[in-house]
């Protein structure tokens, strides 16, 4: 699965870095749950042991983890895991987090970013926002948003969504 970096999440979930100095990604999402479905979404995260474990000589191991993402800011992450355990992991473990969208807008704002529409992801990101998504998926469309924004030359704009 491709994924794509994102140097303004971290600031936009209000953390200083997030991924301890790696390059923070989120990757191409699954598409929405179909209307109507009682399927609860699996998102699928990416983390990695607390800093203070790692050592440079030592290769960083990853762990990924499959569940409904509840919360996911600057200071933590909050999931229900596919077995209905809860899992608290600190922001600035996670690496990668691949979203199970969950609505068609956002499936539709995040398609159109993929594809490098971007002039279209303008205005189908703010509709996205408004369908009533989840605050930290909320966040990821922003991220492509200044991203899309940028790409298309208008880095001050890109700076003001930002």
């Amino acid at each position: 699965m491709k994924a794509w970096r994102v140097g303004v999440i971290g600031t936009l979930l209000g953390a200083s870095s997030i991924g301890l100095g790696q390059p923070t990604h989120v990757g191409w999402a699954q598409d929405a749950l179909p209307a109507g479905s009682a399927t609860t979404p699996v998102d699928l995260v990416e983390y990695v042991g607390p800093a203070a474990k790692q050592d440079v000589w030592t290769a960083t191991v990853s762990y990924p983890v499959r569940g409904e993402v509840r919360q996911f800011d600057g200071e933590k992450l909050v999931m229900t895991e596919v077995d209905g355990a809860s899992r608290t992991i600190p922001s600035a473990q996670i690496v990668l987090v691949i979203p199970q969208w969950r609505n068609e807008a956002a499936v539709e704002a995040h398609r159109l970013f993929t594809q490098k529409k971007y002039r279209e992801v303008y205005a189908a990101v703010p509709a996205a926002l408004q369908s009533g998504l989840a605050q930290w998926q909320q966040r990821l469309l922003i991220g492509e948003l200044v991203q899309a924004v940028d790409a298309l030359g208008n880095p001050r704009v890109a700076g003001s969504f930002f």
